[in-house]
């Protein structure tokens, strides 16, 4: 099983969601967990940089995990929420991914993931 990091940007009460690498899913900034990275924690803040280009102040404890299975091996997701959060006009992989803000409900029906689905419920209560 391969550890992961998501983060969950919330910017004036709306999710950030962006395309997956293969452009066919929304999908939730994550991130594979790498040798030099002191936590999961790390790892949220650096994929919601590099895949949505999103700045923010990141909540300690997880909304939660969730599992999904990515060429074959299951991948499993800590979920950070991240709040006052700010939209850069270019980031490490503007030109490959599409970024999109949705009200927690709208992204919650766009993701694809069960648990991910339920972690989006909890955002509303987050969100102005």
């Amino acid at each position: 099983m391969r550890a992961q990091a998501g983060g969950v940007c919330l910017v004036d009460g709306q999710v950030v969601l962006v395309r997956n690498s293969s452009n066919t899913r929304w999908v939730i900034p994550k991130g594979s967990l790498e040798k030099d990275d002191p936590d999961l924690e790390y790892r949220a803040v650096q994929e919601v940089w590099e895949e949505a280009g999103v700045r923010g102040a990141v909540h300690p404890e997880p909304l939660g995990h969730f599992a999904y299975r990515k060429s074959g091996e299951v991948c499993l997701v800590t979920v950070f929420l991240m709040t006052a959060c700010e939209l850069s006009e270019s980031w490490p992989e503007s030109g490959v991914r599409t970024r999109v803000l949705r009200s927690p409900t709208e992204a919650r029906d766009l993701v694809d993931e069960p648990g991910l689905k339920d972690i989006l419920d909890q955002v509303g209560s987050y969100a102005p």
